[in-house]
């Protein structure tokens, strides 16, 4: 009977928000907009390019500064730097985590302590005695994630056994048989390099007679992956095309798409060197002084080295944000939001790059992270550049806009897969080749790029937005459904109506991304969305936020941590949709309303009085359960998304 009656107070007080007086301040909520605006417009670059850090843990400045030694360009203040960023992180502990004050990782320890041994710091040095024991005592190398591996066999620092068995015979594998470079998706920027790599390191050359290369060829070369030219000849001249493709996506700026394909790329390039290949040292150098340009700095001014650059995804995200707003030029002037959709489409890529293997036909017309690489262009950055325009006044009124807008979104439709889900990078990719890699390896960190339940949600809103506009007639309602089919299948946990996320952590946020989609498009109604919505209620913060440990992801279930803006920005955007849409049937303040009060109080109150959220919540993932990110410009920008949002929602009788 307690209980009984405990279960009606409780959704009494959820069904009706009627008898709460609270409310939302929307003066202080327009003055806390101006003030985000305010502090966004700082950031905007000559180019119009709105760019904050992209920042990782400290593995991958202990990994630069061990290639630094490698080409023979450590200086002292380099290693300054790097030593500072690697032992600040520990906050006083002897292990190193994935995330500021996570669990302590073997893999990011193992990493670091390995680094730091090639650089001079022996294992009885007192700052990191303990930690090796540690790491010994938990199995040391022998433990380590075959992504670590990968990372650590170029540079020297240890022999892996499954890499010594790479062979150049394995480029020639026909399609469509899984091993095949075109069904290895964006795992092959990682695959290629350590090819040539051990290659020329073993020196299995075999008596063979040894040329100067030709760069001519090489810069045409890359292109026989899987059609057997080759299969009878020398692994010496599979060797070389496996060069001319690491040379031929080397960006003008110098860099690869990110830091890890760019220290494997330099290595491999090296090595080929040393053994009287062929001078690649303008490459390398190039190389190396592209990483040095990739360098960001902490909020206290620390150096660290970035995973990648991120303008192609924190510009469209930002013009989303201020495209919300209900009086965009009352918070940011013209010529600050032009530049930005001009940068937008001048970076759209119209050269085909690795996503052509599977779809050659296909008209060039995404957006990459870097705009400097046009290789990897990805649904995802696109769909959010498509958002973007979408819009923005030059939409109506500029050609050019609109053939970059007609060109972008018939790439992204392009590249749905068979079983309707949107992949980041290519169509097409072998699921059998991911299954056989995650079979082979114990904890084997996920590169697979098939359908992905946030990026089909994203880019299903975008389509719902789309049906809205003029250029609804692009809206293909058998896409949308086919996708929202391929949603509802890939849930984690049917029962509950909840998903896990793959780029942001985890279950808070791939729920809210997902039940956001299938509102907005219609595919579910504010019945089906009940659950979803409701289990996010419950995950909510007595602070009004929402936050998730980085441990969800190994033990498979939503863990709560501290509440932060970051996911808050992301858990809020479904109430918020459910919020218009039942008040535009029923003109009244949904049940979900002192929900969003509570986030939007909460969201407020973490603005500083310059407007610019510093918060590192490390929220972004690489590789689940191994590298995470923190997008330094993402609480910002989501953040006005979701102040203009809350500003749009129609009137409610009882508001």
């Amino acid at each position: 009977m307690r209980r009984t009656s405990f279960t009606l107070i409780f959704y009494l007080v959820l069904l009706l928000p009627g008898l709460s007086s609270a409310h939302v301040d929307r003066g202080l909520l327009e003055q806390k907009s101006q003030a985000l605006v305010s502090a966004l417009e700082t950031l905007q670059g000559e180019s119009g390019a709105f760019v904050d850090s992209f920042e990782g843990n400290p593995s991958l400045d202990a990994l630069f500064l061990v290639l630094s030694k490698r080409l023979g360009k450590l200086t002292p203040e380099l290693k300054q730097q790097g030593l500072e960023r690697i032992f600040s992180w520990r906050e006083g502990r002897e292990t190193w985590a994935e995330v500021p004050g996570g669990t302590a990782s073997l893999d990011i320890t193992g990493l670091v302590l390995l680094c730091l041994e090639q650089v001079g710091i022996s294992r009885n040095d007192r700052r990191v005695s303990t930690g090796w024991r540690w790491f010994l005592r938990k199995g040391g190398v022998k433990k380590l994630n075959i992504g670590s591996e990968m990372l650590l066999a170029p540079l020297r620092i240890l022999k892996s056994n499954f890499l010594a068995k790479l062979s150049p015979k394995l480029l020639t594998i026909k399609y469509p048989v899984p091993g095949n470079i075109k069904n290895m998706g964006i795992f092959r920027t990682l695959f290629i390099p350590l090819v040539a790599f051990q290659h020329y390191r073993k020196g299995n050359l075999r008596g063979e007679r040894l040329k100067p290369l030709n760069k001519g060829w090489l810069q045409q070369a890359g292109r026989g992956f899987g059609k057997l030219r080759y299969a009878i000849g020398s692994n010496d001249r599979l060797a070389q095309e496996a060069l001319g493709w690491i040379l031929k996506r080397q960006t003008n700026e110098g860099t690869w798409y990110t830091i890890y394909q760019a220290l494997m790329n330099l290595m491999a390039l090296q090595e080929a060197q040393d053994n009287g290949i062929g001078s690649f040292q303008k490459e390398i150098d190039r190389g190396f002084r592209g990483l040095l340009s990739w360098r960001g700095q902490t909020p206290d001014g620390q150096w660290f080295m970035q995973q990648i650059m991120a303008s192609g995804w924190d510009t469209p995200q930002t013009v989303i944000g201020l495209n919300e707003l209900p009086d965009r030029k009352k918070y940011v002037s013209s010529a600050v939001y032009h530049k930005a959709v001009d940068f937008i489409v001048n970076t759209q890529v119209r050269v085909k790059g690795d996503w052509a293997y599977s779809t050659p036909q296909l008209v060039p017309g995404g957006w990459s992270f870097d705009p400097a690489n046009p290789d990897y262009p990805d649904s995802d950055v696109a769909t959010a550049n498509l958002e973007a325009l979408l819009k923005s006044p030059q939409l109506a009124t500029d050609p050019r806009v609109q053939r970059a807008f007609i060109r972008g979104h018939k790439w992204v439709m392009a590249l749905q897969n068979s079983d309707g889900g949107f992949p980041a990078w290519e169509k097409g990719t072998s699921s059998t080749f991911n299954s056989f890699y995650q079979m082979l390896f114990d904890k084997a960190p996920d590169f697979s790029d098939l359908g992905q339940t946030d990026v089909t949600g994203r880019i299903l809103k975008y389509l719902a937005h789309l049906k809205h506009s003029r250029f609804k007639y692009l809206a293909s309602e058998r896409v949308i459904q086919k996708a929202c089919k391929f949603m509802l299948k890939n849930r984690s946990d049917k029962k509950k109506n909840l998903w896990e996320g793959r780029w942001l952590v985890a279950f808070s946020y791939g729920t809210a991304e997902a039940t956001d989609a299938l509102l907005e498009t219609g595919c579910w109604n504010h019945h089906d969305a009940w659950s979803s919505l409701h289990w996010l209620y419950l995950k909510q913060g007595a602070d009004g936020g929402w936050g998730e440990d980085h441990q969800s992801f190994i033990e498979g279930r939503f863990i709560k941590s501290q509440s932060t803006v970051m996911l808050t920005t992301y858990a809020i955007q479904p109430f918020l949709t459910y919020e218009r849409l039942y008040r535009q049937k029923t003109g009244k303040r949904s049940p979900f309303y002192m929900t969003l009060v509570k986030a939007m109080k909460f969201l407020m109150a973490k603005i500083p009085e310059n407007g610019l959220i510093r918060e590192r919540s490390f929220s972004g993932v690489i590789a689940k359960k191994l590298w995470y990110a923190n997008y330094a410009l993402s609480p910002q920008y989501m953040t006005l998304r979701a102040f203009g949002r809350y500003l749009q929602l129609p009137f409610a009788a009882n508001y």
